[in-house]
């Protein structure tokens, strides 16, 4: 097997350099979004000799790995293949996998992670139950994401392309309706104020209880859009604003991270505006693939599917 180097980074342009370039790129895992976490983390740099091939993110407990109550995913993120043989590829992800596996066991006393939709093999912790014949590590849960694929959109004939074809009959509705019922405008620029008023009034109008702190959200968001990491697109009507997306991106891969909107009303069709203008405009900045953060809920679930991306399975992985 190959033997892979566990390097403790914390220079953060080098790690951010890292996700930036890495096949599973995600916000999430940015130095800016780690140090806002609760719990403390260390980085590690994953080395092929003097190469770098990938990094892990972990908290500063060993003993117990239990990171997956504040962030969305914890990956293990993966450099790059190359253009090898697909065989080769799968080789090399499969020793990630495995050094990621055997990482654990020897640090960890238990452990509790979810995976990104990159982490695809999980045969390294199955391998590992069947050689010491137990369940040390299971799957406690299975969630899912949508993947939507931006190349199929050319904004010139936007209403004839692949992309739009494959839209749900009701997002295609919503959307010309937003045309020629109403006066819509979207304004792209993060405002603290409209994302915490939004998300109130959206939680508010749900009866539930939002499930992460909004108002420090809205000030690392603001952070990342100065940045040039966070896009937050506002749909207008006149001079008020009935919805809002915002999206974090880092070169070709974005992802949808809130939405909100005053009126829970099936003719209302701003957030759909909102986000089928923002999905124009990241394939205008070069986003070639973005991911709906999670299908899951039953309502909220229905409507990202309704944007005909890929479904993909993630995993809840435990050890112990």
């Amino acid at each position: 097997m190959n033997k892979y180097s566990f390097l403790n980074c914390e220079d953060d342009a080098v790690w951010d350099n890292l996700i930036a370039s890495s096949i599973n790129k995600n916000i999430y895992c940015t130095s800016i979004f780690l140090k806002t976490l609760k719990k403390k983390v260390k980085r590690f740099l994953i080395k092929n000799n003097e190469e770098i091939i990938g990094g892990i993110i972990l908290n500063d407990d060993h003993k117990v790995l239990n990171l997956n109550d504040e962030l969305l995913y914890t990956p293990l993120i993966f450099k790059g293949f190359g253009l090898r043989p697909r065989a080769s590829q799968n080789n090399e992800k499969f020793y990630l996998i495995e050094s990621l596996k055997n990482f654990l066991v020897n640090n960890f006393q238990k452990t509790s992670f979810i995976s990104d939709y990159h982490l695809d093999d999980l045969r390294p912790f199955f391998f590992h139950n069947f050689d010491k014949k137990n369940n040390f590590f299971k799957i406690s849960k299975v969630n899912y994401t949508s993947i939507v694929n931006l190349d199929e959109i050319d904004n010139s004939n936007f209403e004839k392309t692949t992309f739009f074809s494959n839209l749900a009959v009701r997002i295609r509705q919503d959307y010309r309706y937003s045309l020629t019922k109403k006066k819509f405008k979207i304004i792209e620029n993060f405002q603290k104020e409209n994302f915490e008023r939004l998300i109130e009034e959206t939680f508010k109008r749900q009866k539930i209880k939002p499930d992460f702190d909004h108002k420090k959200r809205s000030k690392i968001l603001e952070k990342l859009s100065k940045d040039r990491k966070v896009k937050m697109y506002q749909t207008y009507e006149g001079n008020n604003v009935r919805a809002f997306s915002v999206f974090g991106y880092l070169k070709s891969h974005a992802i949808y991270l809130h939405g909100a909107r005053i009126k829970d009303d099936n003719k209302d069709y701003s957030l759909t505006y909102s986000i089928l203008e923002a999905i124009k405009d990241l394939k205008k900045i070069g986003i070639k693939t973005l991911d709906l953060e999670g299908i899951n809920s039953p309502r909220r679930g229905f409507n990202k599917i309704g944007y005909g991306g890929k479904i993909f399975p993630y995993y809840h992985i435990e050890g112990n």
